[in-house]
């Protein structure tokens, strides 16, 4: 007996800082630190400009289906971001938006109040099911949490998957790597006018006209049109759109539409 204390002890030691190393991995702050990265959904570009927001972003590591080698919308700038995917009702919203808070009542239905009801990397969050007043068919699944001072989404409407199970596969973007040559910076831009200009760019080493430098870059735009998950294309592009405002004038993300009746559905 004399002998088997000492032991016993021992290992009641070494089972408490495996517990203590585990709480450490699980953090949240932890989690954040790990999974710094890239999808690979997202061209360098698209990613150098959405951490341009100034605000951690987080990304799905995956695009669901029916949006599953699409190209987005993208914004980012002033503090927030947004990626959009829409095709008449179905649609995929991701945003971060520094300051925000959660809302007291659902968008869909201001009467139906919101609390903390789920999880999300380790953080509290709320998962809304929108359903209108009178109506018991949803328009929307929304899933918000906050981390670091950023109020962070995922919501869409006709996916292939929850977006709770969307935004627990999130990940923190990080900064791409700066090119070292100037080939890869210009095959590294999504928007057409520069995919055109890189195009045209090359074809001047060879006395085109401007006829074929608009078939080179016809042929330039061609390769980053939408293609099987991963979006990325061989030319390191992946077809998004960077906007500037809503459309609307106010600057900011394009809203989801969440009715196909203009009324935005709230």
């Amino acid at each position: 007996m004399t002998f088997r204390r000492p032991r016993t002890a021992l290992i009641t030691s070494i089972a408490i800082a495996f517990a203590m190393l585990a709480a450490f991995l699980s953090s949240p702050l932890q989690r954040e630190e790990a999974s710094a990265q890239s999808v690979s959904w997202l061209s360098d570009s698209s990613v150098s400009y959405l951490t341009s927001s100034g605000i951690t972003v987080y990304m799905p590591s995956w695009v669901p289906g029916p949006f599953s080698g699409s190209a987005p919308e993208i914004y980012a700038g002033n503090g927030n971001y947004s990626v959009y995917f829409v095709s008449g009702t179905t649609f995929l919203y991701i945003t971060g938006v520094y300051g925000g808070e959660f809302p007291g009542g659902s968008e869909a239905d201001l009467n139906v109040p919101l609390s903390i009801n789920a999880n999300v990397l380790g953080y509290p969050a709320i998962q809304d099911i929108g359903i209108p007043a009178g109506s018991t068919t949803p328009i929307y699944d929304k899933v918000m949490w906050i981390a670091g001072g950023v109020l962070y989404t995922v919501w869409g409407n006709g996916l292939d998957t929850d977006s709770l199970t969307l935004a627990n596969s999130s990940v923190a973007l990080s900064e791409p790597a700066p090119s070292t040559g100037g080939s890869d910076q210009s095959t590294s831009s999504v928007d057409s006018g520069s995919t055109s200009s890189s195009s045209s760019s090359s074809s001047n080493t060879s006395s085109s006209t401007s006829g074929s430098t608009s078939s080179t870059a016809s042929s330039s735009t061609s390769t980053s049109s939408v293609s099987p998950t991963p979006t990325v294309s061989s030319d390191g592009t992946d077809g998004a759109r960077f906007i500037d405002d809503a459309g609307d004038g106010t600057g900011g993300p394009r809203p989801p539409i969440l009715q196909d009746d203009g009324t935005g559905g709230a």
